[in-house]
């Protein structure tokens, strides 16, 4: 238990001996190539750990001195443990306000899960203006990032056409920690990507992070704070930080980690988060990538890809991936080998089923309306027709069993009181 006191900030005040997780900003330190960026987490329900950011030296001079990053970075985590917060650094004092709007989203999102937390800090800041207003793009090389990237280099982003200044690739998100042939032959694609199609004026940042190593048990739904923890450290440079949304508002607004609503909650006045291009779905990015082949080459979805990041062919990111293009009578891109009868074998389709259902009611209504033929889109048509069918009788179950038992309950206010 921690005794300190802090002053009123942010509507709540911390009280005296009362329990408080402490955000401890460290000192950056070499480590080889790098400069480390780190911050201690005392939390008297979980005890101390460390969060880091390893930047590369020649992009250290646009890391911000703020602890910005790691407020971010750590607050699904400070949500659920519900203890108020206290910085020991300085914090940019409009970042607060749209922080509590996004723990209040995500509490009638997660109830009984995440609650609101009150937060203060050593010093409060008044916004720091950014050397520029370009945009730092997050960039996996997948198809999401790709489609943003060209959308926005190419002027096709309409009235919120953006300049990219730089993009960002991270270790340890999703791929794992260790500096592996595998890793090094992503961030090269990656690279490749950035330079060609940004004809050699746009870079590329590499970041290394512990963050998803410390946040195994929050995620998927703490992802939106690990990605733009990550934007946020370099917002001395940029006046805005992008990322692709990976859900649209065509179809599918259920909860998830990175969020039209909730992600651009996540920034400030100056520092703003920008999710791109969220009316389209992943069908309607693999239609607009169909006529660049030199984009489609370069395609990296797979978690699965090999040490020269090729991808599998085999997976689940993989199959979806196919289904999109073919879903407009397209060909599936030659840097995605798919294997149809690996994938059926594997029955690779239920988790695409269960876990993406804007992807595949799309693709259904494609291969119905277009008449489409091809014999991967039969079955697939066929899969989601019996999976509908499942679904609506394990509705029609529930609901049944719901009545059932409130007919038999006693106390219903509507039961008979079987007196004479």
């Amino acid at each position: 238990m921690f005794a300190i006191y802090t002053r009123r900030i942010h509507g709540a005040a911390v009280e005296r001996n009362r329990k408080l997780t402490e955000l401890f900003v460290q000192a950056p330190k070499r480590s080889g190539s790098f400069f480390r960026y780190s911050c201690r987490i005392e939390s008297a329900r979980v005890g101390s750990k460390v969060l880091w950011f390893d930047v590369a030296e020649e992009f250290c001079d646009w890391v911000t001195p703020r602890a910005d990053p790691f407020l971010v970075a750590t607050l699904f985590q400070l949500m659920i443990e519900g203890e108020p917060v206290r910085v020991r650094g300085d914090v940019s004092a409009s970042l607060l306000e749209p922080l509590h709007e996004y723990m209040t989203l995500w509490s009638s999102w997660r109830p009984g899960v995440c609650r609101p937390i009150s937060i203060s800090a050593d010093e409060l800041l008044e916004d720091h203006v950014a050397e520029g207003s370009d945009s730092l793009l997050l960039f996996s090389g997948g198809m999401d990032a790709q489609t943003t990237l060209q959308r926005h280099i190419r002027g096709e982003a309409g009235n919120r056409t953006r300049k990219i200044g730089a993009c960002l690739y991270a270790r340890g998100f999703m791929n794992g920690l260790e500096d592996t042939a595998r890793y090094r032959a992503a961030l090269e694609n990656a690279k490749a990507s950035v330079s060609a199609f940004g004809e050699g004026q746009i870079p590329l940042i590499p970041i290394v992070s512990n963050w998803q190593e410390l946040h195994t048990r929050t995620m998927p739904d703490s992802i939106g704070t690990g990605l733009i923890s990550f934007l946020h450290l370099f917002k001395s440079r940029f006046g805005r930080g992008m990322l692709s949304s990976s859900m649209s508002t065509k179809w599918d607004m259920r909860a998830y980690g990175s969020h039209p609503f909730s992600d651009p909650l996540l920034g400030h006045s100056s520092f703003q988060i920008e999710c791109d291009d969220t009316a389209s779905t992943r069908v309607d990015k693999a239609l607009y990538l169909s006529d660049k082949p030199e984009v489609l080459d370069r395609l990296l979805v797979c978690h699965d890809f090999d040490d020269e990041a090729k991808n599998c062919g085999a997976c689940e990111k993989c199959f979806r991936t196919a289904i999109c293009f073919i879903a407009h009578g397209q060909d599936v891109p030659r840097s995605i080998p798919i294997d149809w009868r690996a994938c059926e074998k594997k029955k690779i389709h239920l988790k695409t089923l269960r876990d993406d259902p804007e992807v595949c009611r799309e693709v259904f209504l494609n291969t119905v309306q277009q008449n489409l033929k091809h014999p991967e889109l039969a079955k697939f048509r066929r899969w989601y027709q019996i999976y509908l069918t499942k679904e609506a009788i394990k509705e029609t179950l529930l609901v049944w069993g719901l009545r059932k038992g409130l007919s038999n309950d006693p106390s219903a206010p509507w039961a008979m009181s079987g007196t004479d």
